[in-house]
């Protein structure tokens, strides 16, 4: 008898999870386990239920039930990993997803994961020998050979960016708490040394001012008053929305920063068209490897005498850090790179820029430890 009115309440529920009653298809199969406690289905439509209501750790807690009554099912160990990592217990959720591979020994994303996981573990070489089996299964190839290459000493070749679909769903996921998230929990400081010490050098008004990665406007609430037009752009369309929101630029961009420029000068009577004579870049070109692209398309869209001002992640010699190969800049295991400062003075002087200034500061913290950076102002010369 038990077991037939749990049926029943398990049909039911499923009823309403179809007409999407989620909380009614929550009761009802809360029900049914009441009857009968250890029926995996029931725990993983239950699963479904609670992380449609953002009960994570309800939800957890039901599927790992279901993951050892069924062992067999791939997807459940897939759920609580991702759970799991979510509350970060990674050693579990390395042991859930090892519990899926074990079944399933050709899924990419679970390599990928199963990578990320080892790496943030700081376990490198097994992050990368996962890495290199989701690379020999054909999964997101890309992708995947720019996160081995951040784990490897010395990594066969060294992406010249971060791909732009992994930045660009990285900030968008950040976007609702970026701004907070950055300056309560890491201390970002970046934007205000860049502009505290741009204004200090040159204590003008621009007539046009570009601020690249504006993410939620940062950067654009300190320069605006110094500024007769200031326009804004990201990779990130959800950041994008939220600058809008600030009514502090006169017009944003969603685009590469590099294409954006070079746009800007391909098409110089289109309504793009713009000359800055201020391009400004706080902490986003620690997502790209080599500068030269970025130079060159900050050159062109200048005014003579326009200032290119920006941070980048500190990288010392190899002398003084151990590193192998590049002393230029390196892919770093935080997938962000470093620029040493010999590297951009180099850039600088071969496309026609002058070094005003670099100086070394904090621009914020990465698990309590602080972060250097290179403050760089340039000077496009005519």
């Amino acid at each position: 008898m038990s077991f037939e009115l749990a049926k029943q309440h398990f049909l039911q529920g499923l009823a309403e999870l179809q007409r999407g009653a989620m909380v009614e298809a929550e009761a009802r199969f809360e029900a049914s386990l009441a009857l009968v406690p250890d029926r995996a289905s029931t725990l993983i439509n239950l699963g479904t239920v609670r992380l449609s209501l953002g009960k994570n750790a309800e939800a957890l807690a039901v599927l790992a039930r279901a993951a050892t009554l069924d062992s067999a099912n791939v997807g459940v160990w897939l759920q609580c990993a991702q759970l799991q990592q979510e509350q970060q217990r990674l050693p579990d959720a390395l042991a859930s997803l090892n519990q899926a591979l074990a079944l399933d020994a050709h899924n990419g994303a679970a390599w990928s994961n199963r990578g990320m996981l080892l790496r943030d573990l700081q376990r490198r070489d097994e992050a990368a020998a996962s890495f290199e089996e989701a690379i020999a299964l054909g999964h997101d190839v890309g992708l995947n050979a720019f996160y081995l290459a951040a784990v490897q000493d010395t990594p066969k070749a060294a992406p010249a960016w971060a791909p732009r679909a992994y930045v660009e769903k990285l900030f968008d996921s950040y976007a609702d708490d970026f701004s907070s998230h950055l300056v309560e929990n890491l201390h970002y400081r970046g934007h205000e040394r860049l502009v505290q010490r741009l204004l200090q050098l040159e204590p003008r008004r621009f007539r046009a001012t570009l601020d690249v990665g504006c993410g939620t406007g940062l950067c654009g609430a300190l320069v605006r008053t110094h500024t007769n037009r200031l326009d804004g752009l990201d990779i990130s369309a959800a950041m994008v929305d939220k600058a809008r929101a600030t009514k502090l630029y006169d017009q944003l961009f969603h685009a590469d920063a590099a294409e954006h420029l070079r746009a800007v000068v391909v098409a110089p009577h289109g309504e793009n068209a713009r000359v800055y004579d201020l391009i400004l870049a706080a902490d986003v070109f620690n997502y790209v490897g080599a500068l030269e692209p970025l130079f060159e398309a900050a050159h062109a869209a200048l005014a003579n005498d326009g200032q290119f001002c920006f941070t980048v992640e500190a990288l010392a010699p190899a002398s003084e850090k151990g590193n192998q190969g590049n002393d230029d800049m390196r892919l770093l295991p935080s997938l962000r790179y470093a620029h040493s400062q010999a590297y951009v003075r180099r850039v600088a002087s071969q496309l026609a820029f002058r070094v005003d200034e670099i100086f070394a500061a904090p621009l914020r913290e990465d698990q309590g430890a602080e972060i250097a950076a290179w403050y760089v102002f340039l000077t496009k010369l005519a």
